[in-house]
């Protein structure tokens, strides 16, 4: 499911508009993510999920071919069951924002595109019955 220039403000916390950006990317990915800095598989089981992982994030890229421009703010919505800790919840973000900061910024080295002062990343989660990344890109 992808919705593409919809909303063009982000509401706080309050229900104030914290910014009027306009929304380039609304995305919902079916991907259960889990919390990666208190899992203990082996490091080529991590490895391989988190690049499917990445590769899904991709395809769907690919098939929105979504027009970013920078500045920008991401906002990447977890959806579980359960919800985690804010540090865990950053940390299993990590490839997952890999991912989009090197679709937006091609040609950088692996997990260098993520560094530009231009992108903000922002963190939520929400509880519901099924598993997903949501993934907003205001600009």
């Amino acid at each position: 499911m992808a919705i593409i220039n919809m909303t063009p403000f982000v509401l706080n916390a309050k229900g104030g508009t914290l910014t009027d950006k306009q929304l380039m990317l609304n995305t919902l990915i079916p991907i259960r993510l889990k919390g990666e800095a208190n899992n203990r598989d082996h490091w080529a089981k991590k490895y391989s999920r988190q690049k499917k992982h990445q590769q899904r994030i991709k395809m769907e890229w690919l098939l929105l071919k979504p027009k970013i421009t920078l500045p920008c703010e991401i906002h990447l919505t977890r959806h579980a069951v359960k919800n985690m800790d804010y540090d865990n919840l950053v940390y299993t973000f990590k490839y997952v924002v890999d991912a989009i900061a090197d679709l937006i910024t091609p040609g950088l080295a692996p997990g260098q595109a993520d560094s530009n002062p231009k992108m903000k990343w922002h963190y939520h989660q929400k509880r519901g019955h099924n598993y997903a990344i949501q993934i907003e890109i205001y600009g």
